[in-house]
């Protein structure tokens, strides 16, 4: 009887032990360095991954992209290497645009990355990258970020190979100051937000930056999910996280992010419901004619990048929409970071921005400008699929242990019958 009731508590928490978080990319720096930087100085940057030595199955590749402004950064080598990776891997793929990095890599071990670069306070690291402020750049506000659209591979112990890729940009953020300056980083990488339900759409605005710290968000729900995330090391967030229930009209939520020697940086959330409305203003398509955008789009993504060569002085961009449509920042386009604005609004006067950052390069670089590709149908597990996929197996598991637990419930009723007949035929 004891046994059979153990084996009933066991499949009842079978789910919870079998079902894992999947992995994810971000990117990270050390505590103990400046967000503060001037020109001539050399930053570190880190690709990290949340799957350790640790997790079961084996990171074995990823493709990644890493954007950053070509007319403030520049890559440097370390120990002769543009790219520095823990000891048993290699790059199967590199190359450099103008201010896009597209690099995969490859895990040549059994293991997963759990190196220590010199003397630094990171595990799992799968990449180094450093890069240099050019000495011509003038003081402004910048960042490096790891796109969302990055692919990785974990190999389970049974050999199947599964597919992830981000949901979400990764951002470290710099301030060049010609005077130089000694603030360690409290700013959020990222911050996630969704709705109760896969039908919820939720829109966050201005597009997440790390230097932007009040935005408004809307949604038809009841509920909206949010978090930040702050992937410098000592950096602790605090605030609402997770599920919140919305008040009729406005809700207001505040993230506090706090680096290690106590500098606080606060972001404000006006989460805004919708009621009877004309739809949420939005684009049904988006693309650039001749010129591939870096993300695979998505109405809900508010930004986009693009590089193109010196000889460009606009871009053709083609669109659809139920919505009225203005483009703004879209003539003489200039060498190096342009932003192109598309606002969409509908008749409640509800305007929505989508946001083009567009990379200009030297003529000497024109030749490095991505060359124009029809995209590829992934044949891979796509995030969707694998959110049914993990639904379904959750489903599966619970049958069946609710087809065990009526089983054992039935051997344990057997039982007390049979005990009870048993202590009647004594008596």
């Amino acid at each position: 009887m004891k046994k059979k009731m153990f084996l009933l508590i066991i499949l009842l928490i079978f789910p919870l032990f079998v079902y894992a978080e999947p992995a994810y990319m971000f990117l990270g720096k050390k505590s103990d360095e400046s967000y503060i930087i001037k020109q001539g100085d050399v930053i570190t940057m880190y690709l990290l991954s949340n799957y350790g030595p640790n997790d079961e199955g084996l990171l074995e590749s990823y493709n990644a992209q890493i954007y950053y402004n070509p007319y403030v950064f520049e890559l440097v080598k370390t120990d002769n290497e543009y790219i520095k990776l823990p000891e048993g891997w290699e790059v199967t793929n590199y190359k450099a645009y103008s201010s896009l990095i597209n690099l995969s890599v490859r895990n040549n071990t059994p293991n997963n990355a759990n190196e220590k670069f010199e003397e630094n306070e990171f595990q799992n690291i799968i990449a180094k990258l450093s890069f240099r402020v050019k000495d011509n750049t003038v003081n402004q506000k910048t960042y490096i970020e790891l796109l969302k659209d990055n692919t990785y591979y974990i190999e389970n112990n049974n050999g199947e190979t599964s597919t992830f890729k981000n949901d979400l940009n990764r951002f470290l953020y710099y301030e060049i100051n010609s005077n130089g300056g000694n603030k360690l980083d409290s700013h959020l990488t990222s911050i996630e937000v969704r709705g109760e339900y896969d039908t919820e759409e939720v829109y966050l605005t201005p597009s997440f930056a790390p230097s932007i710290y009040e935005y408004d968000l809307t949604t038809t729900g009841n509920k909206v999910y949010i978090h930040g995330y702050c992937y410098i090391n000592g950096c602790n967030v605090e605030g609402e996280s997770g599920y919140i229930e919305l008040k009729k009209d406005k809700t207001v939520a505040k993230i506090v992010s706090t680096a290690s020697d106590g500098t606080k940086q606060t972001y404000k959330i006006n989460i805004i419901k919708l009621k009877d409305y004309d739809g949420y203003p939005e684009l049904k398509s988006l693309k650039i004619i001749n010129y591939n955008l870096v993300e695979e789009f998505d109405p809900n993504n508010t930004t986009y990048h693009v590089v193109i060569p010196s000889t460009e002085n606009s871009l053709l961009i083609d669109y659809e929409s139920d919505y009225d449509v203005t483009i703004n920042g879209n003539e003489n386009l200039k060498i190096g970071e342009n932003i192109v604005t598309i606002d969409v609004k509908n008749n409640d006067d509800e305007t929505f921005t989508y946001y083009l950052l567009v990379s200009k390069t030297e003529k000497e670089e024109d030749k490095d400008v991505p060359v124009v590709e029809e995209p590829k149908k992934d044949t891979d597990t796509t995030t969707e699929t694998k959110k049914d996929n993990k639904k379904l197996y959750l489903v599966i598991c619970m049958i069946i242990s609710i087809c065990a637990i009526i089983c054992i419930t039935i051997l344990i009723l057997r039982d007390i019958k049979s005990q009870k007949f048993i202590n009647d035929q004594k008596e």
